[in-house]
Protein backbone atom coordinates (compact mmCIF):
# COMPACT_ATOMS: atom_id res chain seq x y z
CA UNK A 1 0.00 0.00 0.00
CA UNK A 2 2.86 2.36 0.72
CA UNK A 3 4.09 2.02 -2.87
CA UNK A 4 0.63 2.80 -4.25
CA UNK A 5 0.25 5.78 -1.94
CA UNK A 6 3.65 7.20 -2.93
CA UNK A 7 3.06 6.64 -6.63
CA UNK A 8 -0.37 8.28 -6.67
CA UNK A 9 0.88 11.15 -4.54
CA UNK A 10 3.88 11.82 -6.79
CA UNK A 11 2.12 11.45 -10.16
CA UNK A 12 -1.13 13.23 -9.33
CA UNK A 13 -0.41 16.26 -11.49
CA UNK A 14 0.23 14.24 -14.66
CA UNK A 15 -2.36 11.46 -14.27
CA UNK A 16 -6.10 12.03 -13.99
CA UNK A 17 -7.33 8.54 -14.92
CA UNK A 18 -5.97 5.60 -12.91
CA UNK A 19 -6.33 1.96 -13.93
CA UNK A 20 -5.55 -0.52 -11.16
CA UNK A 21 -5.70 -3.70 -13.27
CA UNK A 22 -4.33 -4.12 -16.77
CA UNK A 23 -5.30 -7.37 -18.50
CA UNK A 24 -6.38 -9.25 -15.36
CA UNK A 25 -7.53 -12.23 -17.43
CA UNK A 26 -4.05 -12.97 -18.77
CA UNK A 27 -2.47 -12.31 -15.39
CA UNK A 28 -4.76 -14.75 -13.61
CA UNK A 29 -4.59 -17.41 -16.32
CA UNK A 30 -0.83 -17.50 -16.04
CA UNK A 31 -1.41 -19.30 -12.73
CA UNK A 32 -3.27 -22.24 -14.25
CA UNK A 33 -1.34 -25.35 -13.20
CA UNK A 34 1.71 -25.84 -15.33
CA UNK A 35 5.11 -27.29 -14.59
CA UNK A 36 6.90 -24.74 -16.78
CA UNK A 37 5.62 -21.59 -15.04
CA UNK A 38 5.68 -20.31 -11.48
CA UNK A 39 4.79 -21.66 -8.97
CA UNK A 40 5.62 -24.92 -10.79
CA UNK A 41 3.29 -27.16 -8.83
CA UNK A 42 0.16 -29.06 -9.74
CA UNK A 43 -2.30 -26.98 -7.74
CA UNK A 44 -5.61 -28.13 -9.27
CA UNK A 45 -6.50 -24.52 -10.06
CA UNK A 46 -5.81 -23.28 -6.55
CA UNK A 47 -3.20 -20.97 -8.06
CA UNK A 48 -5.79 -19.48 -10.43
CA UNK A 49 -8.19 -18.90 -7.53
CA UNK A 50 -5.46 -17.26 -5.44
CA UNK A 51 -4.40 -15.06 -8.36
CA UNK A 52 -7.96 -13.82 -8.95
CA UNK A 53 -8.49 -13.31 -5.22
CA UNK A 54 -5.28 -11.28 -4.93
CA UNK A 55 -6.14 -9.15 -7.99
CA UNK A 56 -9.56 -8.30 -6.55
CA UNK A 57 -8.12 -7.44 -3.13
CA UNK A 58 -5.38 -5.29 -4.67
CA UNK A 59 -7.86 -3.38 -6.82
CA UNK A 60 -10.16 -2.81 -3.85
CA UNK A 61 -7.41 -1.52 -1.59
CA UNK A 62 -5.99 0.92 -4.15
CA UNK A 63 -9.48 2.08 -5.17
CA UNK A 64 -10.39 2.88 -1.57
CA UNK A 65 -7.00 4.48 -0.93
CA UNK A 66 -7.57 6.83 -3.87
CA UNK A 67 -11.18 7.54 -2.95
CA UNK A 68 -10.44 8.26 0.70
CA UNK A 69 -7.20 10.23 0.39
CA UNK A 70 -6.83 11.71 -3.09
CA UNK A 71 -10.11 12.03 -5.00
CA UNK A 72 -11.22 15.31 -3.39
CA UNK A 73 -7.93 17.11 -3.99
CA UNK A 74 -6.87 15.59 -7.33
CA UNK A 75 -10.28 15.39 -9.01
CA UNK A 76 -9.20 12.26 -10.91
CA UNK A 77 -10.91 8.98 -11.69
CA UNK A 78 -9.99 5.40 -10.93
CA UNK A 79 -11.23 2.15 -12.44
Amino acid sequence: MLASHSFINNKSVQVKWWITLYDPDSTAKSYIPSWNKAPGVNSSHVGLYLAIHTLIQSHSRVYHLYSNEFRDTQKGKIS
